[in-house]
This record gives structure tokens, C-alpha cells and sequence, in this order.
């Protein structure tokens, strides 16, 4: 039998790093924020190349903290169904309605003319949740635009694929 994955072959691989910086950890007395967290912080956001990272307690609050501050609420969100249900979970828990989009068939992530056909459906989205999926980014050039014509503003939950690029290029913009 083939494992879909092995966490335990990955932490073998790099657990004396890893158990040094939670020695780090214990040894500041710092377990929120703290020098380690900032630090992650920095370096996270240099590698995603943006300006900036703002540690959370999970993706799952990164996307419910970003509806909340762009002050949407009461309103539907869009996002696709495929997704884990935290994605969903966050729409709701920012006082959201979800509605999905279907998949393209190719990426698996959110097809461009199903979040267009979406927009002309249902009424009030005030925001589209764009997952990249299995290491693979949604097309972001299409569903920008999409969204752009609908004024509304696009939040990405890369959390299944840090680092990966679309069309040779690292997005910059993550949830």
C-alpha cells in the first residue's frame, strides 16, 4: 500500500531543525507573537514576494479576518465547492452566505466563466475567495478580471500551495 502522504517520513527528514526551533520557542517564553513569529512573518512575505505577512492562528481565520476587514458581511461570497470546508467556514463565520463556482476542468481550481455566469445568478457577491489547489493556481489573470467588472475584490487561500507560480511568476497576493 502507497501512502498518500507521509508526515512522518517528512518530520524524520527534518527533525532536528524543526526540534530546535521549538526549543527557540520554549526558551523565549514567548508562545504568541514573539521574535519567532516575526521573523516567520518576514520571511514568508519574502517569499511569497509581497510586502508584508501577518501571522494567524489558521488560514481558516486569515480569510474570515480579511472578510471582516474589508467589511464585508450579510452578503454572498463566491469560492468553489471542491475546496476543504475551512474556505467555507470562514465565508460563514464573517456573517457571509457561500455560493460556488464550478471547477475548470484543467486546473480543478475556479473556472473564470462559471464565476461570470455566477455574477449574472446571484445577486449581491461582494467577493470572490479564489482557491489554488493540490500545488496548482487558479487562472488569477481571468477570475481578476472577472471580478474587476464586477467590482469586487479578490481574496486568495493558497494554503494548499505556497509558492507555486502562475505562468512563471509567484502571485502576490495570499490568504
Amino acid at each position: 500500500m502507497i501512502p498518500q502522504c507521509s508526515p512522518q517520513r517528512a518530520y524524520e527528514r527534518l527533525q532536528n531543525p524543526i526540534q530546535a526551533r521549538i526549543a527557540a520557542v520554549l526558551r523565549s517564553g514567548r508562545y504568541i507573537l514573539g521574535e519567532e513569529v516575526r521573523k516567520f512573518e518576514e520571511d514568508f512575505a519574502a517569499f511569497c514576494a509581497a510586502s508584508r505577512c501577518i501571522g494567524c492562528a489558521s488560514g481558516t481565520d486569515a480569510i474570515e479576518l480579511v472578510l471582516r476587514a474589508l467589511g464585508i458581511e450579510h452578503a454572498h461570497v463566491a469560492t468553489v465547492a471542491n475546496t476543504a470546508v475551512a474556505t467555507a467556514a470562514a465565508i460563514e463565520r464573517a456573517g457571509n452566505q457561500v455560493c460556488f463556482a464550478d471547477i475548470d476542468p484543467e486546473t480543478l481550481t475556479m473556472s473564470p466563466d462559471s464565476l461570470e455566469e455566477l455574477f449574472r445568478t446571484t445577486s449581491d457577491i461582494r467577493a470572490v475567495v479564489v482557491v489554488h489547489l493540490f500545488g496548482c493556481p487558479a487562472d488569477m489573470d481571468a477570475l481578476s478580471l472577472v471580478a474587476a467588472r464586477h467590482g469586487v475584490p479578490v481574496i486568495e487561500d493558497c494554503a494548499q500551495a505556497h509558492g507555486a507560480r502562475w505562468r512563471n511568476r509567484r502571485w502576490r497576493r495570499s490568504a
